[in-house]
This record gives C-alpha cells, sequence and structure tokens, in this order.
C-alpha cells in the first residue's frame, strides 16, 4: 500500500462519514424542529416526554 492509496482511501472514507453525519443531522433536527413547532402551537397540552 503506498501513500496515495492510503489518502484516497482516507478521503472516500471521511467523505462517507461527513454523507452519513449530515443525513443523520437532516432527520433529527427535522424531527426536533416539528416538535419544536407543535410545543410553540400548543404549549399546554404538549409535554416533554425525555
Amino acid at each position: 500500500m503506498d501513500w496515495t492509496f492510503f489518502w484516497k482511501l482516507m478521503l472516500i472514507v471521511m467523505l462517507g462519514l461527513f454523507a452519513l453525519m449530515a443525513i443523520a443531522g437532516t432527520i433529527f433536527g427535522a424531527f426536533d424542529i416539528r416538535r419544536l413547532m407543535a410545543h410553540l402551537r400548543n404549549p399546554d397540552e404538549n409535554t416533554d416526554r425525555e
């Protein structure tokens, strides 16, 4: 294994991890925003279930 292969592999792995984290952050962030909006609409009906 030479150094160019190593850095190409590292680049691909890191880009893949970044893509996974971006997707996960988008999905979980959307859930949080939906929960926030529901709480702002009816603050007395919604309780924190955490």
